[in-house]
Parts: structure tokens; C-alpha cells; sequence
């Protein structure tokens, strides 16, 4: 409670880790930190200021054994505050038309969505909500004098707001064509076609407020506008046990300008960095051919297709803004701003394929049996940046990814009536280079291990920021490749021609491997140059709890991120091996509710995998659970639907129908566990599912 918590007076009592770090306390910054205290509306510099931490002895780093609050009670309660909001608008457009001439049928179409959204929250760093303790007795204003701290010993939730603007828009142009052909005894065959064109331009642009004065220079640090030292940091002191006060901050309070010397400084808004500041084009052609064919009597059917993608992506190129540009003299940019540049973008062709096979063999009229089989090279994540094999540039989009998938089995006609059907498969799969992998911060940034490590050296004088460059490098996006193989079971009944049952049970195993194949050769040059650097005398670096030389902090983090989160990505988090459904649908067609159609729905999956202790020892002894699997809850959900189909007469006795859906009828399964802290405790992460939701619809067909 605030009563019992230790406070501290920055000016009289000097930070000295080995003291302050029992008590759970470090220093906020030692950089300028600029935060607006919005119960107040005061602003102050935090640098060298006090804060409970929450991790390994560092700012803003999220602890391994820091838990999450009651689950049941966080998924009540908005940590985003008032001042978070989504805002979007959609517009889906399609038509088609579809001709017949004898056995020849081509149909076409057209579809157009766009969607535009405006949205701000906030940054989380290392995942993490971080609720922390204020102990300073006494907070220095922003022209230097201190006063007293009136929320000294409170809880708060501080951090930056990043408005995100983006724009998404995909056209789509399709010709299909198919034709029947009867040979006799040769069998039927059946033979399409697909020409399609598809253009998707998508925009995306993030922000971060800083402070800036009546000239539009920021305040510390003008040649990198986002750098973190001019940044504004927005705090929200919360009331104990009242959750709903557990927000960071509320951005729409305006930010009090104030005045040292002679600049008055206010925030504003400037973009992210460049990878977050991207207007992205990619253009598609796409062919196709499919048969299939019918021999012996219908016995044996098999199926081939095979489809080529054309796929151009346009990656817009971004520079920092010179003092001439229009956007700086109009004063909706800023000098050395990140922004888009007219016209340029980086140009990438590839022409990924797919090729499938199928066969179904009639071996009774009991008795079924089919093989399918599919090898594919895809198109990469849109707008993924992986690590170059050198920089520049600082990161690179990833190669096509390249799938393999199988599956085979066996169908029954339970009681040779068309009514009663079994259906069981066996299915394995790989997908390999996919990009899933998303950190929220990595090694590899400018501001973490690799471009600390690198400022430092260069500072020193030990290297020259041209033998740096070939290793400034930011990408986002990690690769990993991934296998999947199990069984299915299902059952399909039809008792009446009003009432379909269906059932289906699956098992299937996950794997991951191969965590950042792209490492090579990036990693082995870097090191390789490191050995050739002398770092003796150079300052140390703390980042992340450990203070080290630069040389060993840029290798220790990036061999600790290949270890952790490398060891993470490889475990099957989140995978729920068993999965259970069953459904029923009963049709009206006769009498007062003829058109109407009712059904429902239950879909259970058997707890999920979380983690595996990995720990040799606890509190000192050797670990009893050390290799134990660790699984979450089951999942449950019902659903119900209904639909009624009539024909209107003010419609000109159109055919109209009208759906209602209601997924997760009984709001089960809200929260689910998903991860535990490093020690076992308490739990770092949660599964928050779809909450009960209604959906209507409604077609008119003319």
C-alpha cells in the first residue's frame, strides 16, 4: 500500500544499484524524459527520477516473473483508457455475371474493398502492461526547480501514444470459363479456366509525439525527430483497487507548452520510424487450369490443376525530410522527418505457382477411397522485412514461401442409402520461410543491442560509421518453418430430407524449426567484424538488467534472443491438439413455416499447449517439474442460427432471404490462460476470445 512503500529524494540520496535494486527501485531514464502527469496537467523531466522497476533492474522491460492481474478481472477493464479509439470506414462493392451457351459456361466478376481506419493507443513495451510505483518525494519541473510530489508512493501506468492512420485497398478482376466434354467410353471430362487481375495498395503511417518549439526544432535531439529524448511520455496515477483507473494516460488532454529561455516547446505528432511509414503496391495476374475427369462408370474420378501468379510488389521508399521540402516550409512535416518520397519505391517480381492432384476410386458403392496432394510456392507477407544479407538496405522483404500438403483416406456409405456417411482422413502439411514471428522489439534495432553496441563503438573512435553502416540493419518480421499432421473423423447423417446432423472429431500435431534461417550470413559477418574491434576502455552499455561492453552486448543480446525466443517460437504455443464439432440443421417445407430453417452448433478443442518448464533448479534445489509440459483449459462455444427465405411482392417477387447468426451463445470461454511468468506463479499471458455476438443479414437476389 502507498503507506508502507519506500520513498526517496532524488537530490540528496545518489543511485546506487547495489542499494536501490533490493527495494524493487531504478532510474526512470538517465536521458531527458519528458512526461505529462495527466492528473495534474504538470509537466516534469524524469532523468535520473525513481520508479518501482518491473524488470531485471531496467526500464520499461517487462520481468519475467511479472504477472498479469486476475484475468476474469482485466478482461473487464479497458488498459487503453478513454482516450483509445478505432475508427474505420468500409466500402465492399462486387458484381457478376455468369452466361451459358450449351455445355459451355463463363462467368465474371468484379470486387472492390477498401477500407480506411484511424486508431490511437499507446506502445507496450516488451508485451507488457507495466504497472509501477511512484517514490520520489520531490519531481523537477521542466525549467529545473522541484516541487513536491503529491502522488508520491501511488501506482501508475506510463508510456508513449502512437496514432496509427491506414488505408487498405483491393480490386479484383476474374474471368472464368468451363467446358464439359463426353468421350463414351473415355470417360467425362470437365476442363476450366481462371484469368484474373488483382491490384491491393495499401498505406500505413504510425506517429509519435514529441516536443518541439515555436520553430518547429525539436527539443533535444533535431537530426532524428523520434528519438527517444524528445519524445512525450503521458502518466495516469490510478486508485488502488479501482480498476477502472488502471489506464496509461488520456492523449486527448492537451499538453501544457512552457517556456525555458527563449523556446516555447509543445508536442506534436511526427512519423515512427521508416519501416512504420510505408505505402505498399502489389499487383497480381493469376492463371489456372483445372480438370476433372470420370472413368469406368464414374468409378474413378481424379482431379489436376495448376495455377501461376504473376506478383509484382512496389515498396515505397522513405527519407527524411530536408529543409526545403514543401511539407517542412507548410509546417506539416519536420526537418529530417521520415515521409514517403513521391514516385520511388523498391521493385520485387516473383511468379509463385501451385500444382494439385486428386483421386477418388468408387470401390464399392459402399465404399470409397481418395489421395490429394498440393505443392505450392507463394507470394511472402505483404509487408514483412526480414534481415539482409548486408545492409544497406536495412532490411529486406522475404523469399517465397514454398508448401507442401497430403492427405488421403477412406469414405463409407454406412448403410448403402445415400443417408449415413463416415468420412476419415490422414493430413500432413509444411509451410516453410513463413514470416509469423512479429516482435515488438528485437536485437537488431537501432535502439536495442546491435545499434547501441555500434553508436558506442563509433562514439569511441574504435570504428568509423562507414565500416557501421553495413550493419545498421531494422528488420521486423523472423521466419520459422512449420509442420502439421493428424486425423479426421467424420460423420454425416441424414435421417429425414429436413434434418442434416454432422459431426467431426480431428487430432493434429504441430512443429516449428528452423528460427531465423536468414541469420546466415548476416550474423556470421557481424561477428566476424566484431573480432577484428577492440572495446577495451570503451563505456559500458546496461540495456536489459546487464551492464556489458559494447561488443559483448550486441553479441549477448542477439545470441539471447536466438536462445529465448528462438526456444519459444520452436514449442507449439497455443496449439490444441483435440478438436470436437458437432451441428444440426432442420428445414421447413411445408406448412406455416415453410422457408425457415433452424440449427445449431458446438465446438469444443481440448486444452491448450502453454509451456514447458525448463528451469534446472528453483530456489536453489534441483527442479522436480523440469521438462513438464504445461497445458491451459478447454475450449467451449455454442452457436444458433436460423434463416427464412420467401419471395416479397413489393420486390417484384424476388426471392429474399434473412439470417440471423449468434456465435458463442453463452459467453464461454472468454479467458483462457496462454502463458505463465518464468517462475511459475502467476500467469504473463492470456487468450482473450470472441465474446457472444449477433449477426443479420439479409439478400435480396435480382
Amino acid at each position: 500500500l502507498t503507506a508502507n512503500r519506500p520513498t526517496i529524494n532524488s537530490a540528496t540520496t545518489p543511485f546506487v544499484a547495489a542499494t536501490f535494486s533490493p527495494l524493487g527501485i531504478n532510474r526512470v531514464d538517465t536521458n531527458v524524459h519528458w512526461t505529462l502527469l495527466d492528473n495534474t496537467s504538470a509537466v516534469v523531466n524524469l532523468q535520473n527520477q525513481y520508479q518501482t522497476f518491473t524488470g531485471q533492474d531496467a526500464a520499461g522491460v517487462a520481468f519475467a516473473t511479472d504477472g498479469l492481474l486476475n484475468p476474469n478481472v482485466m478482461a473487464r477493464y479497458s488498459f487503453s483508457g478513454p482516450g483509445s479509439f478505432l475508427a474505420g470506414s468500409y466500402r465492399n462493392y462486387s458484381a457478376k455475371f455468369e452466361q451459358r451457351w450449351g455445355k459451355l459456361v463463363v462467368e465474371g466478376a468484379f470486387i472492390s474493398t477498401f477500407n480506411k481506419s484511424r486508431a490511437n493507443g499507446w506502445a507496450v513495451p516488451g508485451n507488457s502492461i507495466n504497472l509501477r510505483a511512484d517514490p520520489n518525494q520531490f519531481l523537477p519541473l521542466n525549467a529545473g526547480a522541484s516541487v513536491a510530489n503529491p502522488s508520491v508512493g501511488r501506482l501508475y501506468i506510463e508510456n508513449t501514444w502512437r496514432p496509427e492512420d491506414t488505408a487498405f485497398r483491393n480490386e479484383v478482376f476474374r474471368l472464368t470459363a468451363a467446358y464439359e466434354f463426353d468421350f463414351g467410353k473415355f470417360g467425362r471430362h470437365r476442363l476450366a479456366g481462371l484469368a484474373e487481375t488483382g491490384k491491393v495498395d495499401q498505406l500505413r503511417h504510425v506517429f509519435q509525439e514529441i516536443l518541439v518549439n515555436q520553430n518547429n526544432v525539436p527539443i533535444v535531439n533535431a537530426t532524428t525527430p523520434e528519438n527517444a529524448q524528445n519524445q512525450v511520455f503521458r502518466r495516469h496515477y490510478a486508485t488502488e483497487g479501482a480498476f477502472d483507473t488502471y489506464y496509461m494516460s488520456d492523449p486527448r488532454i492537451a499538453f501544457p507548452s512552457f517556456t525555458v529561455g527563449s523556446n516555447t516547446y509543445h508536442s506534436r505528432y511526427v512519423a515512427l520510424n521508416a519501416n512504420n511509414n510505408s505505402e505498399d503496391l502489389k499487383l497480381t495476374d493469376t492463371f489456372m487450369l483445372a480438370t476433372q475427369n470420370y472413368f469406368w462408370r464414374d468409378r474413378i474420378v481424379t482431379t489436376l490443376g495448376y495455377r501461376q501468379d504473376r506478383v509484382k510488389f512496389k515498396s515505397g521508399i522513405n527519407a527524411r525530410l530536408a529543409a526545403t521540402d514543401p511539407a517542412v516550409i507548410n509546417g506539416s512535416g519536420l526537418v529530417n522527418e521520415f515521409a514517403s518520397v513521391p514516385g520511388q519505391f523498391d521493385r520485387t517480381t516473383l511468379t509463385p505457382h501451385t500444382f494439385t492432384a486428386g483421386v477418388v476410386v468408387h470401390a464399392t458403392k459402399r465404399l470409397s477411397g481418395f489421395y490429394n496432394q498440393s505443392d505450392n510456392v507463394g507470394a511472402p507477407a505483404f509487408t514483412a522485412r526480414i534481415l539482409p544479407p548486408i545492409a544497406p538496405p536495412a532490411s529486406i522483404s522475404p523469399p517465397p514461401t514454398t508448401g507442401k500438403s497430403k492427405d488421403y483416406g477412406l469414405m463409407f456409405d454406412l448403410f448403402g442409402d445415400d443417408r449415413y456417411f463416415l468420412r476419415v482422413t490422414h493430413f500432413n502439411s509444411t509451410y516453410l520461410d513463413s514470416t509469423p514471428v512479429l516482435p515488438g522489439t528485437n536485437p537488431f534495432q537501432p535502439a536495442q543491442g546491435l545499434g547501441l553496441g555500434l553508436d558506442a563503438l563509433v562514439a569511441a573512435g574504435r570504428i568509423t560509421a562507414a565500416q557501421a553502416a553495413p550493419y545498421r540493419v531494422n528488420p521486423g518480421a523472423f521466419s520459422v518453418d512449420v509442420a502439421s499432421n493428424g486425423y479426421e473423423a467424420e460423420a454425416i447423417a441424414n435421417p429425414t430430407r429436413n434434418l442434416t446432423l454432422r459431426a467431426a472429431f480431428s487430432y493434429s500435431a504441430r512443429d516449428r524449426e528452423n528460427f531465423v534461417k536468414e541469420r546466415d550470413p548476416f550474423v556470421p559477418a557481424l561477428y566476424a567484424f566484431l573480432k577484428t574491434v577492440n572495446d577495451t576502455g570503451v563505456a559500458p552499455l546496461t540495456l536489459n538488467g546487464l551492464t556489458r561492453s559494447p561488443k559483448d552486448t550486441i553479441t549477448g543480446e542477439i545470441d539471447n534472443f536466438f536462445d529465448v525466443t528462438g526456444g519459444n517460437q520452436l514449442q507449439a504455443f497455443g496449439s490444441r491438439p483435440y478438436k470436437f464439432n458437432v451441428n444440426g440443421r432442420y428445414r421447413f417445407t411445408e406448412g406455416a413455416l415453410k422457408g425457415l430453417a433452424a440449427g445449431g452448433a458446438v465446438r469444443w478443442a481440448a486444452a491448450n499447449y502453454m509451456q514447458q518448464d525448463q528451469r534446472t533448479t528453483v530456489l536453489g534445489v534441483a527442479n522436480p517439474n523440469l521438462g513438464k509440459k504445461l497445458y491451459g483449459h478447454t475450449q467451449e462455444a455454442w452457436d444458433f442460427f436460423t434463416t427464412y427465405r420467401t419471395k416479397l411482392r413489393f420486390f417484384g417477387d424476388r426471392s429474399v432471404s434473412f439470417q440471423l447468426n449468434v456465435r458463442n451463445a453463452f459467453n464461454q470461454s472468454r479467458v483462457l490462460p496462454a502463458k505463465y511468468t518464468g517462475d511459475f506463479t502467476a500467469l504473463r499471458r492470456v487468450y482473450l476470445n470472441e465474446p457472444r455476438n449477433f449477426r443479420f443479414t439479409t439478400e435480396i437476389e435480382f
